[in-house]
């Protein structure tokens, strides 16, 4: 199994952050991706590029500030996918 990480350092308040990202149907800070159709804990899209997307939202944990979430239907074959957001606090920000 391949693991991706990425860290990120943003100068903006843990909480402005946690406020765009736990939107799970926001979409002005996801390229690509023009509307999010969201039915219960699971969300559609369009991803240039991509295709339709189908994905669900496993967590969206607001005391701890992470969100998980898992791609169940892509155009491209993919066994498993699940992707974590989690926000810690820093001095400047996130």
């Amino acid at each position: 199994m391949k693991v991706l990480k990425l860290s990120e350092s943003l100068n903006h308040k843990i909480e402005t952050v946690w406020e765009v990202i736990s939107d799970v149907s926001r979409t002005d800070w996801v390229p690509g991706v023009d509307e999010i159709s969201l039915n219960g804990d699971i969300r559609e899209f369009f991803m240039e590029g991509m295709g339709k997307i189908k994905e669900k939202v496993l967590l969206c944990d607001e005391r701890n500030k992470v969100l998980k979430y898992s791609a169940i239907e892509t155009p491209a074959e993919i066994k498993h996918h699940l992707a974590c957001i989690e926000l810690t606090e820093s001095e400047t920000g996130c």
